[in-house]
């Protein structure tokens, strides 16, 4: 729990002592009652001395998570350089990555200085303390060092794989692309996501293709990672593949790369295009222009308002209704008879968008036949705002 409030008084009161009080704060700070400690912790922090750095040093083994982010913070604060291993060792404490953030903030207050004991620590015997030392350097923005990272991508431990391939894909050094092109076949599925997202952040022309070929359905999380990365990187020849991979997909994987093809944005039109002439490609083709907000010709839609599958129809009704265009009126009326209720919905959303005489027409001579209830509520509100009486 947080120090009680007399033990905030008395924290300030030792603060206002300056150097004198740190032996007293150390000794509280090695007791055994946590509020206690954890206000010690802060007060020596707060009071900057680095005679109290033996006295936290010693304390960066606690399993109290609590009292070993005050301690952490505290050191970062005081910034005495001799602190700096113990911090860097005590990676080896921590119990995941999310318990590393108090020590990779105290790292990172000792800026440039710290960077001679993480180097040291990119070679421990422990894949903790490697991992956290390529992570703090990665967050100072260090970009110095590529060529000795990128050596830690085969690593035996699967995280520190994964954090070496952060530091290069923020390296901003393209050269790297084919250093972590070879990760995206790791056994691990982090560390090759973690591959692919750094391609995605250099953003180089040579990752295409082994992110192309990352696009395994077998592999949906690094599937996923594949297709954002080749947004990123936005080569419009890139869009089929990913489209070819989405038709493989289970439908929530499958979400997640249709959004990695709208994120090409008006590069992914043209081939989006090309792609509704292929009846595999077509529903992804169609949903994928469709989070688009393509406004598209109404012949290049018309020839698929009558696939076989409701998905497309559906789909094809809400582009017409965005073309703009009256000439949709008449595949509209078409898709307003549809065997299927979702589809006749779907085209009633459509031209109330599409709007217009012909389309109230429409709406109006549709209400008289239709005979789902769903349908006839979705033609009443269309034609109320539209601004006619049903």
């Amino acid at each position: 729990a947080e120090p009680p409030p007399v033990s905030r008084a008395a924290q300030g009161a030792l603060v206002s002592l300056g150097r004198a009080a740190v032996p007293v704060l150390a000794a509280a700070l090695a007791g055994d009652d946590p509020s206690v400690a954890w206000a010690a912790a802060e007060a020596l922090g707060r009071i900057g001395d680095r005679s109290a750095v033996p006295a936290l040093r010693a304390r960066l083994e606690t399993t109290d998570a609590g009292l070993r982010q005050r301690v952490a913070a505290a050191l970062g604060r005081i910034g005495d350089p001799a602190a700096l291993p113990s911090l860097v060792r005590s990676f080896e404490a921590e119990g995941g990555s999310a318990d590393e953030a108090p020590v990779l903030a105290a790292v990172a207050a000792f800026g440039r200085n710290a960077v001679p004991v993480l180097l040291e620590g990119l070679s421990s015997e422990s894949a903790a303390v490697r991992a956290g030392a390529v992570e703090a350097l990665r967050r100072m923005g260090d970009r110095e060092h590529p060529t000795l990272v990128a050596a830690m991508l085969e690593d035996d431990d699967a995280r520190v794989r994964a954090r070496a391939a952060a530091y290069l894909g923020a390296s901003g050094d393209p050269r790297r692309a084919a250093d972590l092109a070879a990760l995206l076949r790791d056994p691990d599925e982090g560390a090759a996501i973690a591959a692919a997202d750094a391609l995605g952040s250099l953003g180089a022309a040579e990752g295409r293709l082994p992110l192309e070929r990352a696009l395994d359905p077998d592999r949906p999380g690094v599937a996923g990672a594949a297709a954002r990365a080749l947004a990123a990187i936005g080569s419009p020849e890139s869009v089929a593949p990913v489209l070819a991979a989405a038709t493989r997909m289970p439908p929530f994987d499958r979400g997640r790369l249709i959004d990695a093809v709208v994120a090409f944005g008006a590069a992914a039109r043209a081939p989006l295009i090309r792609a509704l002439g292929d009846g595999d490609l077509r529903p992804e083709a169609l949903e994928s222009l469709d989070g688009l907000r393509a406004r598209l010709p109404v012949h290049v839609l018309e020839p698929h308002a009558g696939d076989s599958r409701e998905r497309v129809r559906a789909l094809v009704a809400a582009l017409l209704g965005r073309t703009g265009d009256g000439a949709a009126a008449g595949p509209l009326v078409t898709l307003l008879s549809d065997d299927s209720a979702s589809v006749r919905e779907a085209a009633v959303s459509a031209a109330a968008a599409l709007g217009g005489p012909e389309a109230v027409a429409a709406l109006r001579e549709r209400l008289r036949a239709e005979k789902d209830d769903w349908v006839v509520r979705a033609i009443r509100r269309a034609l109320v705002r539209m601004g006619t009486v049903p």
